[in-house]
């Protein structure tokens, strides 16, 4: 019961840091995936230039429901290119080889999605967005403001209303 108790009071108190709907996000530096080897500091909240918004995904690639997801992703990012940038930040180290090599597969299927990693074992960008679970989704405006939110697996089906933003404006 003690630790029922405990394990309640954990996720009440990640839930008050929850960023929802109409909150700005924090700016957060992350270190984005490259190619050639070099990594780069990213914002996850601010959108490339002449770009309306930004969908960033906290991911794991252990995480069955975020693989399942990436189509739905990549098809986002190809749709709305024109007016959304796509990031998704994992929390897995890049200095293991085999997340290299994840990263990399993930950059080569899906070349609009700007893939990178907290490599800060604190995950400060989990902690400033509130993430309770994988894969969570905010998709931000220009202003960084979050626009819609959505925890788990998503489908052609629930993407609907990131659809529906993207398509308003």
């Amino acid at each position: 019961m003690k630790f029922l108790t405990l394990a309640a009071a954990l996720l009440l108190s990640l839930n008050s840091f929850a960023l929802n709907k109409g909150q700005t996000a924090p700016n957060i530096m992350v270190k984005e995936y490259s190619g050639d080897g070099n990594h780069f500091d990213m914002n996850i909240s601010e959108a490339e230039a002449g770009k309306d918004y930004v969908l960033v995904e906290f991911f794991a690639f252990w995480c069955y429901y975020c693989n399942q997801s990436k189509p739905v992703i990549k098809d986002l990012s190809e749709k709305y290119q024109d007016r959304l940038t796509v990031k998704a930040v994992t929390v897995e180290p890049m200095s293991d080889p085999s997340i290299l090599e994840k990263m990399e597969k993930w950059e080569s299927e899906a070349p609009l999605i700007n893939v990178s990693s907290d490599t800060d074992p604190n995950y400060p960008s989990l902690m400033a967005y509130g993430v309770e679970g994988f894969p969570t989704f905010f998709l931000l405006d220009s202003n960084g403001a979050v626009v819609h939110k959505h925890v788990g697996l998503l489908t052609p089906q629930n993407s609907i209303m990131f659809q529906a933003i993207l398509n308003n404006n």
